[in-house]
């Protein structure tokens, strides 16, 4: 089974709230973890300017060069990514804007898909709508990808299907699904579903706990899903999980749409 990306075109738009700003008191950068994302950085920038030598050499018809360009390209939306955590580790300011989740989502799945693994496909469901919520751009794509990252790492090996989806819920709906102070008329959706071998019921209370895994040793930190709820409660949304052993697994994020901010 191949990649393959097939996004669906459908849905309405709904109109861009004007931008607006948020600021976090005392927030104070680290330099422990600037350091991290400078050295990180400074790797990357090696890596791409010898893949970039080898894209050079190799002629065009060669087997290797599309793979040596898609390291480039790799090394280069994972250094526009350190740079934006970086700038945002240096920033007292922490903006929350009124942003088309789908052009972040798109950017995500943009980001991801030249490192799917051989045998895992993506599919998308997304529409062409705009759908605004009120949230730091970097912060949203760290969820997405912490999503991507665990769905891929759960059928790494054997193969599958990772689907992203978007729908927009009206209120009423919403109240019967999640255990949160309803904060919005609308809620948007994103589903991130897997083919893997799902989880466990008596795991699945723990799986967005600091710390808990079911990777292997070496595969993650268990701090991926601790870190997407911790930012989705931030947003004043929800991540739920649908799971069953063999039945794959399936992450839900909801948000509310933005309208007003008094």
């Amino acid at each position: 089974m191949g990649r393959s990306k097939n996004i669906s075109d459908h849905g309405s738009s709904i109109s861009r709230p004007e931008r607006k700003k948020s600021y976090s008191g005392g927030i104070k950068p680290d330099p422990f973890k600037g350091g991290i994302v400078h050295d990180l950085n400074t790797i990357l920038m090696t890596i791409s300017g010898y893949a970039g030598m080898m894209a050079e050499d190799l002629p065009e018809n060669s087997p290797f060069k599309d793979t040596t360009l898609r390291i480039v390209s790799a090394v280069e939306r994972a250094r526009s990514l350190t740079d934006r955590l970086l700038a945002s580790e240096n920033q007292n300011q922490v903006d929350k804007i009124a942003v088309n989740i789908i052009d972040v989502l798109k950017e995500s799945i943009d980001f991801a898909l030249p490192s799917l693994p051989p045998g895992i496909s993506l599919n998308c469901d997304i529409p062409p709508a705009e759908i605004s919520v009120y949230a730091e751009p970097l912060q949203l794509l760290r969820v997405f990808l912490n999503l991507v990252t665990n769905a891929v790492h759960s059928m790494e090996g054997k193969g599958g299907i990772l689907s992203v989806g978007v729908k927009v819920l009206d209120k009423n709906k919403v109240k019967s699904i999640i255990k949160k102070d309803i904060v919005s008329e609308k809620y948007v959706v994103i589903s991130f579903s897997d083919s893997g071998p799902g989880i466990d019921t008596s795991l699945k209370g723990k799986i967005f706990e600091p710390y808990f895994t079911t990777k292997v040793h070496g595969k993650g930190t268990g701090l991926g899903l601790s870190v997407v709820r911790e930012i989705v409660n931030e947003l004043n949304g929800e991540a739920e999980a649908t799971s069953g052993k063999n039945h794959g697994t399936v992450f839900d994020i909801y948000l509310p749409v933005y309208k007003e901010f008094n």
